[in-house]
């Protein structure tokens, strides 16, 4: 039953979880109650992209899908096994890291692959990894540069991005590592603080950093902005 067939209270109903979940959610995963923000979002993401990329956040913080109860795993099992395609990016994620034989990560290449097919980001630039680390016994060097080209034009790559930054940080992939010019890219248009916002001295600049723009940036672009920091070798 599509959508526009609902009546108009279930239409109702099912916005207003949307709204709920789209408002909640990102703030329970910056709490750390990354099992509440999957009870919130989950479904909804199956019907609402914005709700799709959020739910795609659980797993920017490598320990987000590890906070996931054992039925929560379960129910994205079944759900893989259906063929849906945010289910085989999450729970192919997850068997990444808990992985216990060779046919388990032939298994998680299975899921990735789908999900890139369907147009995650996400899943291709961990093709992208496996590939590169060698974790199927093999390194496959041009299939990575494929899925990382391919990660960076799709949607859902939060992940690609975190890559990209990290790129830069370090000089990978033929970038010139320049953690100074990143601070400047993080600190001033990604997070949006002031652009005289000095990090290091984060007790001097409280009222900056409770901003609107710092509540809401994700951890991981904070952990960016540390690693950048690290970097020049400037205590943070």
């Amino acid at each position: 039953m599509e959508f526009k067939d609902l009546s108009p209270e279930d239409q109702q109903a099912i916005l207003q979880r949307i709204e709920r979940a789209r408002k909640e959610a990102p703030q329970l995963m910056r709490e750390g109650r990354y099992a509440d923000a999957f009870d919130l979002v989950y479904f909804s993401a199956l019907i609402d992209p914005e709700c799709m990329r959020i739910a795609m956040d659980i797993t920017l913080q490598k320990e987000g899908i590890h906070l996931l109860r054992p039925e929560q795993i379960e129910l994205l099992r079944q759900h893989a096994d259906e063929k849906r395609p945010l289910a085989q990016y999450l729970y192919g994620y997850w068997l990444w890291y808990n992985h216990e034989t060779p046919a388990d990560m032939d298994t998680v290449v299975d899921l990735m692959t789908a999900a890139s097919n369907w147009g995650i980001g996400n899943a291709s630039l961990v093709l992208s990894l496996i590939y590169k680390r060698g974790e199927l016994a093999r390194v496959e060097k041009e299939e990575s540069e494929e899925y990382y080209k391919k990660a960076g034009s799709q949607e859902f790559n939060q992940l690609w991005f975190r890559s990209a930054i990290e790129d830069r940080i370090y000089g990978r992939r033929g970038q010139q590592a320049d953690p100074q010019t990143t601070i400047s890219v993080l600190r001033d248009d990604i997070i949006g603080l002031p652009k005289d916002t000095d990090l290091r001295w984060q007790t001097e600049r409280e009222k900056e950093l409770e901003s609107e723009a710092a509540r809401q940036a994700p951890p991981f672009v904070w952990q960016l902005l540390y690693e950048c920091y690290d970097e020049l070798g400037i205590a943070w």
